[in-house]
């Protein structure tokens, strides 16, 4: 509660400061208001299995050539990440051509642009693993032994959706499970794959939550809530559980291949924890509590509730309990 309280007061402070036309002190560079000048977006960059061999010699410092560049390091510094760093020592030319597709940084386009590149590198990882599900997460690949398409398309999970959520105007339903068809072989490791990448980008959305983006988000007007990376992490929670249980009932040999999975089943419970733990973090900058970042309680009830955290019993997957989620403030 204590650490809450401080991260209340501090974002009281920042978003004071933001608006003060005198300060009495001067923020930190990355917490200032920047001008932003993005460099032209040019030619989407390619990858092949060049990449593969660079992250397994490790991650180096990026290095910005552009002012544009170097101002998103001084952004994202100040709580940088093994995940953040690893993105743009290996992909930053990537991550910068997401950042500069709307020409302005803010707390949309940033965490959308990491979350893009998540994309990329583990399409590109899963590739030189013969198709074994890989993922880049904090900060280095981690390869599993479940085969990209060798279960079930993840629309399956469509059936235990609860219609509450399908029917949501803004929900992330149509968009994955109506308007774009997945590819044969979007399967659950590609469910992963998408939580992979949201996580990056909700835990970059609650790192911004104490930078001038933040404050110039609220007092900008835009935003009387934002659905971002945050809410889609939730989402794609419930996007899991949801096809664990249809999967089992529907093809019970895929089920039983997922749960002799040891490496896949790993990573679940990788990013599961993370997951609780960034909407945890989150909580201080919620609507609820006064801030933009939204959430739909509606799509928690669910994955907390009996029938849905059940899965992850199921596959001896520890969580918390929906009253442990209910009590952070």
């Amino acid at each position: 509660m204590f650490e809450n309280l401080k991260k209340k007061l501090a974002l009281a402070s920042i978003l004071f400061c933001s608006i003060s036309h005198s300060q009495s002190f001067e923020l930190p560079k990355e917490l200032q208001r920047q001008t932003l000048t993005l460099s032209r977006q040019g030619e989407k960059p390619t990858y092949d299995s060049k990449l593969c061999m660079k992250i397994a010699q490790g991650t180096k410092e990026w290095q910005p050539k552009n002012p544009d560049e170097k101002s998103v390091k001084n952004i994202i510094l100040h709580k940088s990440s093994a995940q953040l760093n690893g993105l743009l020592s290996f992909i930053g030319e990537d991550v910068m051509w997401w950042a500069r597709i709307d020409n302005e940084v803010n707390i949309g386009t940033l965490p959308r642009a990491f979350h893009e590149s998540n994309h990329v590198i583990d399409l590109q990882l899963t590739s030189c693993n013969d198709d074994r599900a890989t993922y880049f997460f904090n900060g280095q690949a981690y390869v599993t032994d479940l085969l990209h398409g060798s279960i079930p398309s993840y629309t399956i999970a469509a059936e235990k959706i609860p219609e509450k959520i399908k029917r949501q105007p803004l929900g992330r339903y149509p968009t994955y499970f109506e308007r774009a068809r997945p590819a044969p072989g979007n399967d659950l490791t590609i469910l992963v794959d998408e939580l992979n990448a949201y996580l990056t980008g909700a835990q970059l959305e609650v790192a911004l939550a104490d930078t001038y983006l933040y404050g110039e988000a609220i007092k900008s007007g835009k935003y009387r809530s934002y659905d971002g990376n945050i809410a889609g992490t939730a989402d794609f929670m419930l996007y899991l559980l949801s096809y664990l249980k249809s999967v089992e009932e529907k093809s019970p040999d895929s089920y039983l291949k997922i749960k002799n999975s040891p490496l896949f089943i790993a990573h679940v419970q990788r990013l599961w924890t993370a997951a609780e733990r960034v909407l945890m973090d989150a909580k201080p900058y919620a609507t609820e509590n006064g801030g933009i970042y939204y959430v739909d309680q509606n799509v928690l009830d669910v994955i907390y509730s009996g029938s849905y955290i059940s899965e992850l019993d199921k596959l001896g997957l520890p969580h918390v309990s929906a009253i442990q989620m209910k009590l952070v403030k």
